[in-house]
């Protein structure tokens, strides 16, 4: 269904269409986060990782999806897996998508009451 190579690193793959992109923060003085849902067409599961005796299973005991929580990476164990490119852009620089200015302001009233 899709053109590109999939990664064969990965041992599980979702095929699907862009059904809608909705935008968010419409009163914010900067945009830029949208959200995208698609609808899953196919998918490409390596035999492996399947669940003996069933056909459209995954064994979660053989398969350990990476994921990402406050920018760093993590796998299904106690640790990081690897450094994340987004760590290394500073918090602070995300405030940009959000209103810092008046953020600030609320912070100063509160403290000085």
């Amino acid at each position: 269904m899709v053109r590109p190579a999939r990664i064969a690193e990965c041992p599980a793959q979702m095929e699907a269409e862009l059904v809608g992109v909705y935008e968010m923060m419409q009163d914010a003085d900067t945009k830029g986060f949208i959200a995208l849902e698609v609808k899953v067409l196919k998918t490409h599961v390596h035999q492996e990782i399947r669940m003996e005796g069933h056909k459209n299973r995954i064994d979660p005991d053989k398969w350990h999806p990476m994921i990402m929580s406050f920018q760093e990476l993590y796998g299904l164990k106690e640790k990081k897996v690897d450094e994340s490119v987004l760590a290394k852009i500073g918090e602070e620089e995300y405030r940009g998508f959000s209103n810092a200015a008046e953020i600030e302001e609320a912070k100063e009233i509160l403290s000085s009451t």
